[in-house]
């Protein structure tokens, strides 16, 4: 009430400069307000674009991961498949150092001392 009563009393030159004032004012904070509004957009726009980047790495070494699982797999699976042969190739050494074994030599002696290398 008493600003308004103030307000009144100013003539009206004055009050017409001080509405001005006022208007500039709101001006200028609206501007400012727009830039700030501008500078926010652009960092969540770049906020955004780094997000989709990370995506598509994080998708990147998703696939990398699944490839080496894949690989290690095999890899067990060609281990155990080696080490099976290994088994039976052992096996058929030694039925073999036996057959050998038996062979008759000319003084009618069988030969023996094979020792398979392990």
């Amino acid at each position: 009430m008493r600003r308004s009563g103030l307000y009144a009393r100013w003539p009206s030159p004055q009050r017409s400069r001080h509405r001005r004032a006022l208007c500039r004012g709101d001006g200028d904070a609206l501007i400012e307000i727009s830039h700030q509004i501008v500078e926010i957009s652009s960092q969540v726009d770049l906020i955004a674009r780094s997000a989709r980047e990370q995506s598509v790495s994080l998708q990147e070494v998703n696939a990398s991961v699944d490839s080496m699982d894949q690989m290690t797999q095999r890899n067990a699976a060609m281990v155990e498949e080696t080490s099976a042969a290994t088994r039976q190739l052992a096996e058929e050494a030694d039925m073999l150092m036996e057959l050998v074994g038996r062979f008759r030599l000319g003084d009618g002696e069988a030969q023996t001392g094979f020792v398979r290398a392990a």
